[in-house]
C-alpha cells in the first residue's frame, strides 16, 4: 500500500498594518507626505521576506472575505520610487546632502543652547569692577558654549545613520519620523524593512521597541 501526505494551507483573517499617528507626529498631516511614504514601501517583497509569500497585500481596513469589504474601493499606493521623490518635492521637502544635515542639525541644537544660556549682558554704564566680573562671565559662557558645541557634533555623528545617503529638509526642520513597535520578530523586521525603505527616500527614520 502506498501512502500519500497532503499538505493543508489554511487561511486566517487577520492583518498587520502599520498606522500612521499625525497626532503624535505632525508631519503626517500632509496627505502628500503619507501617500510618499506608502509608495517607497515594496509590499510584494516584505511579504516575501517576512511571510514567505504566505500573505496577500489588502488596501484597507477589511480583509477580502469580511462583510462591508467593497472591490471599488481601492486607495492602492504601488510602490513607485520615483512618485514618493516627486510627491515629497511637490509638498516642499528638499533633499539636502548628510554634510549638509549635520550642520543644520547642530545650528539648530547650539541655537537652542544658546536661547537657554543666554550671552551675559554689560550695562551701559558699567563701572570698571562690573566690566571685570562681565569679561570674567563672558569667557566662562564663551567657554561653556564651545564645550556644548562639542558635544552636539559627537552626538550628531553617532545618530546619522551610515545607510542614508540624503535627507529632506522643510523650512529649516528634518522630516523624521518614529516607527513604534512591540517586541516580536515578525513585527521588528516588518519596521527595520520600513525604516529602510523610508530611508532610501530621504526619511530620517527611528525605530522605537515597547
Amino acid at each position: 500500500n502506498t501512502k500519500t501526505n497532503s499538505v493543508l494551507s489554511l487561511e486566517t483573517n487577520q492583518y498587520t498594518a502599520l498606522f500612521f499617528n499625525p497626532s503624535a507626529q505632525s508631519i503626517l498631516k500632509d496627505k502628500k507626505v503619507r501617500a510618499a511614504l506608502l509608495h517607497s514601501i515594496n509590499r510584494v517583497s516584505l511579504i516575501q521576506s517576512i511571510f514567505d509569500a504566505h500573505a496577500s497585500a489588502i488596501n484597507g481596513p477589511l480583509l477580502d472575505k469580511l462583510f462591508g469589504f467593497n472591490q471599488k474601493i481601492n486607495d492602492a499606493k504601488p510602490y513607485n520610487i520615483q512618485e514618493s521623490n516627486q510627491l515629497f518635492a511637490d509638498a516642499g521637502w528638499k533633499k539636502i546632502s548628510l554634510e549638509e544635515r549635520e550642520q543644520s542639525d547642530q545650528a539648530n541644537q547650539l541655537n537652542a543652547w544658546v536661547k537657554k544660556n543666554p550671552r551675559p549682558a554689560l550695562a551701559r554704564r558699567a563701572t570698571t569692577k562690573q566690566k571685570a566680573a562681565f569679561e570674567e562671565q563672558f569667557a566662562a559662557w564663551q567657554k561653556n558654549k564651545e564645550s556644548a558645541q562639542t558635544k552636539i557634533a559627537d552626538s550628531a555623528q553617532k545618530s546619522t545613520s551610515l545607510n542614508q545617503q540624503f535627507f529632506l529638509q522643510k523650512n529649516n526642520t528634518l522630516l523624521t519620523l518614529t516607527i513604534t513597535v512591540p517586541r516580536q520578530d515578525e513585527y521588528q523586521k516588518a519596521a527595520e524593512m520600513m525604516a529602510e525603505a523610508w530611508r532610501a527616500v530621504g526619511v530620517d527614520t527611528r525605530i522605537e521597541t515597547v
